[in-house]
């Protein structure tokens, strides 16, 4: 979902649900600077596989009902991603997520289980190269979890989807820029900001 281009790998997805025996909703738009990538190396893998539904660019009034009435989303971006908007999309509507092991990924599924399942035990540190075994892991990793999303429920998606808020996001922030200030040399002992110093508590990674 979002749009076709390289990083986002969906030809690992549709490997992944081909060897899964799942079908997969494609719903991407392609940009023009991403037309010869498609027509290179994505066109021919949709139309041979009779798994895959390419439904062009969804609107935001249809994304939700899209993506609540999937099994899961499927996230196979191999590379440094910092966020990934579409896993908090998805959870919203209730749907878990499978994702592999780099970037922010990790820090938003978690590895409990509860909302999705993050794939590999060992966090990618850069942006998996097309072949290689890191690849092959992943794919392999991501079918064996697309049975584990059954159990998970949509109350516990949508949970987890609230943490991420612009008030939280903001609070954090504030408690960031506490905790570096108290650290300063030059920070003054009485201001304003001292007195929450020792009380402001750890930054949550979760709730940027």
């Amino acid at each position: 979902m979002g749009k076709i281009t390289p990083f986002k790998r969906i030809d690992v997805a549709i490997e992944i649900t081909r060897q899964a025996g799942r079908r997969l909703i494609l719903a991407a738009k392609i940009d023009p600077a991403d037309v010869d990538y498609y027509n290179s190396e994505i066109k021919e893998l949709i139309e041979t596989s009779d798994h895959v539904d390419f439904i062009g660019e969804v609107s935001e009034s249809d994304k939700p009902a899209l993506l609540a009435g999937a099994a899961g989303v499927l996230l196979p971006f191999l590379w440094l991603e910092p966020f990934g908007l579409i896993v908090i999309e998805a959870l919203a509507a209730g749907t878990p997520v499978i994702v592999p092991h780099i970037g922010a990924f990790p820090e938003i599924v978690g590895f409990d289980g509860e909302v999705g399942v993050v794939c590999g035990e060992t966090r990618l540190t850069r942006e998996v190269i097309k072949g290689s075994e890191e690849e092959k892991a992943f794919i392999k990793q991501a079918v064996e979890a697309i049975d584990c999303l059954e159990g998970i429920t949509s109350t516990a998606c949508r949970e987890r989807a609230s943490w991420f808020t612009p008030e939280r996001m903001a609070e954090s922030y504030v408690n960031l820029y506490r905790e570096a200030m108290c650290k300063h040399p030059s920070f003054e002992a009485g201001s304003v900001l001292s007195s929450s110093c020792v009380t402001t508590p750890k930054i949550n990674s979760l709730g940027l």
